[in-house]
């Protein structure tokens, strides 16, 4: 099963910007639109399979990781914070649950697709 937090830090004109942890591989890294957020979302389904050896090739150093969670920890600028449990992927589309932690809301979503609305209707309230 595949977990991660994002924090957003900012949405404008439906461009979504934030911090993308994944604690089961202890990864973390800064996004700054939809497209970069996906590609880091798929490359935690096709490259960390620790059964399989796999292992990210993206991100720079654990020391830098650790840095930047700390930071967005004292930052009070995040607008909203998800957690995405359940992650997987049937066939070629994603699956899993989403937690809306500031309400506290926790939706499924079948596709990346439908993920993509869930959190765009989230982030225009």
């Amino acid at each position: 099963m595949r977990q991660m937090t994002l924090y957003i830090s900012g949405y404008t004109d439906r461009n979504i910007q934030g911090l993308f942890y994944a604690s089961e591989y202890g990864i973390v890294t800064e996004f700054h639109n939809l497209t970069q957020l996906l590609f880091l979302m798929d490359d935690l389904l096709e490259n960390a399979n620790p059964a399989a050896g796999g292992h990210f090739f993206w991100w720079k150093s654990r020391h830098r990781s650790r840095n930047l969670l700390k930071n967005r920890e004292r930052e009070k600028e995040t607008l909203a914070t998800f957690e995405i449990t359940r992650f997987t992927r049937k066939g070629h589309s994603w699956q899993g649950e989403i937690h809306w932690k500031e309400t506290g809301e926790t939706l499924m979503f079948r596709s990346a697709l439908e993920l993509i609305k869930i959190l765009d209707n989230a982030l225009m309230e």
